[in-house]
Parts: C-alpha cells; structure tokens; sequence
C-alpha cells in the first residue's frame, strides 16, 4: 500500500477531508494536495505533523511513508490495538488498560489454581 493508500483509510476510518487533516496538522492544504498529487513526497518534518494532525505515533507514519524500515518485530495485533487505542480519549485508553490488567489477573489465578475434573 503506498502512502496514499494509507492516508486515505486513515482519513476515511475518522471521516475526515485532507482539509480537516492539514487544520489538525498545522499544514497548508497545497503540501499534502501536492504529495496526494505525487508532485512532492512526504518528508519527515511533513510525516511528524501528519503523525500529530492523526494522533499516531510518528514511526507509523514515517513508515507508511517509507522512511523508515518497518518493525518486523511487532505482532500486527499489537500494533493494531496500540493504533485503535491512540484514537480513544484517555478515559477510555485507561478502561483498556484496566480490561487488559483484569484479563491478566484472570489468568494468573487460573494457573495457580487448575480446575478439579467433574467427579464421575
């Protein structure tokens, strides 16, 4: 997917125009019109505003833009969850952190004390 592609479902999963994207970012429309045009690419200080215009972290965003390698290193999952998360406000990012923290402390007990096998 190339960085188009990639603004372009970031833009649409908020419902937002590349207009309301160049406001939040500090950015004159005519930058990211020019990058959608493939006139100009992004550069890193253009990706940092974007990253701060979507609330991403920047490493997405330079990686979306190709500059910077991708971390193989991160389980998708993961990463999906820290974007999703980052979209929240913060009440409901600590209500994750609370679900995830409750989950854990599930399966914690769970191994300490196995289920006993119904009696026959």
């Amino acid at each position: 997917m190339d960085f188009n592609d990639w603004l372009e479902k970031e833009l649409d999963s908020r419902g937002w125009s590349r207009a309301e994207l160049a406001r939040r970012s500090n950015l004159n429309p005519s930058t990211l019109s020019m990058i959608r045009s493939h006139k100009r690419g992004a550069g890193v200080e253009t990706c940092r505003a974007i990253a701060k215009g979507l609330r991403l972290p920047e490493t997405d965003v330079l990686r979306a833009a190709g500059l910077m390698a991708p971390d193989r290193s991160v389980d998708p999952v993961v990463s999906e969850l820290l974007v999703l998360a980052g979209k929240l406000p913060a009440d409901d990012q600590q209500d994750l952190i609370d679900l995830a923290r409750a989950k854990l402390e599930r399966r914690e007990r769970a191994k300490k004390s196995p289920r006993k096998a119904p009696a026959r």
